[in-house]
């Protein structure tokens, strides 16, 4: 009987059916709904088939997944965040200060930064770097070549590691 039911069927009414059609409209939904990728999997779902007549079908059933999956849940990618602790950042970061909301636009690097700036020459003699890092408390400092011109910038952790790695 299940034969009759799931099975190929030989009859005219089913001579249409194309069992690999539903499972790639299938695998389009389950992976649409999970991760939420609209026009990526749409565009790799269309090269595997190579096939435009599957493209109207694979949109339609990628963005009714995804609707349906908005309304009842995150996707997978949201909740990896949640188990691994990382914080789901807003777009625009939101500051207030004595309680009134600041633009960030209205900044520049130099009103966040720290004067004078304290650069790390390309070669630099181990004690003035062991120096710099007990006199400044920088996370990070900018490297720059003979002419003064930026390289690169280092952070203070990578300065310590290499420091005691090989000192």
């Amino acid at each position: 009987l299940a034969v009759l039911i799931f099975g190929v069927h030989t009859t005219e009414f089913w001579a249409w059916l194309d069992p690999g059609a539903f499972a790639l409209i299938g695998a389009a939904s389950f992976f649409g709904g999970v991760s939420r990728l609209t026009m990526s999997l749409a565009v790799i779902l269309m090269e595997m088939t190579n096939d435009i007549q599957f493209l109207l079908p694979i949109m339609v059933t990628i963005m009714v997944s995804k609707w349906v999956g908005d309304l009842l849940t995150h996707s997978f990618y949201h909740a990896l965040l949640e188990v691994k602790c990382i914080p789901f950042l807003d777009s625009e970061p939101f500051i207030t200060h004595n309680g009134q909301p600041v633009s960030l636009e209205l900044f520049k690097a130099g009103d966040a930064m720290s004067s004078p700036v304290v650069c790390v020459q390309k070669e630099e003699n181990v004690s003035e770097l062991a120096e710099k890092l007990q006199e400044y408390g920088h996370s990070g400092f900018p490297v720059v070549n003979d002419k003064n011109q930026l390289i690169g910038s280092i952070t203070r952790r990578i300065l310590v590691v290499v420091l005691e790695f090989h000192f």
